[in-house]
């Protein structure tokens, strides 16, 4: 049985803020508008939400990631991001500051980019045929592994730093149903994956 996405399952730090200010903003907002309007990110039919889009700022350990309970809304802006100023996979911790806390997701996110540096920005997209037809045939996670855990952390870590496939910028989170994180050195990059994909399993969206 699938878990319902939202659920923070990390000790959050969160310190409550205004609405926050970077550079990376006005790109986040504007992918993450697109990859709303193509069924990627929202809500399923309980309302839960789903998705979740970052971007790394000039600080290596500080990332810029969209909230946790967003999903569901047709339109965001900077209240509705966090920035991750620091995290322990092992201590299964994470501080962030914000109007909002940092998505569910944001281990995974953070994962990623302490992969490489030159991983810049990772999206977090749903879809249920896309992810089929994705099982195996691209890096996937263990399906025992959930969402949002040191564990799924340590499965990117193995997938990405260790695996063959690690220049393709896709995993597959085969314990979360339609789950598909892309990355790569820009969030056009990152999204270049998920359009390829699509294109490739002959999923037409929006």
């Amino acid at each position: 049985m699938q878990e319902a996405e939202g659920t923070i399952k990390f000790r959050c730090n969160w310190q409550p803020s205004g609405a926050i200010e970077s550079p990376a903003l006005q790109e986040l907002i504007q992918m993450r508008s697109r990859l709303f309007r193509m069924g990627l990110i929202g809500a399923d039919e309980q309302g839960v939400g789903f998705g979740n889009i970052s971007q790394r700022e000039d600080i290596e350990t500080r990332f810029v990631i969209s909230g946790s309970g967003t999903g569901a809304l047709p339109e965001i802006d900077n209240r509705h991001f966090a920035r991750v100023l620091g995290y322990s996979i092992d201590a299964n911790a994470l501080h962030c500051t914000g109007a909002v806390r940092a998505s569910s997701e944001s281990l995974t996110h953070a994962a990623l980019y302490e992969c490489s540096s030159q991983i810049r920005a990772v999206i977090h997209v749903h879809n249920d045929s896309l992810w089929r037809q994705s099982l195996d045939s691209l890096p996937t996670s263990a399906a025992h592994v959930p969402y949002g855990t040191p564990a799924m952390a340590r499965e990117i870590f193995r997938l990405v730093r260790r695996s063959k496939f690690a220049s393709r910028g896709l995993v597959i989170m085969a314990g979360h149903q339609g789950g598909i994180v892309s990355y790569g050195e820009s969030l056009q990059i990152a999204f270049r994956e998920v359009e390829k994909l699509l294109s490739e399993a002959g999923v037409v969206l929006p």
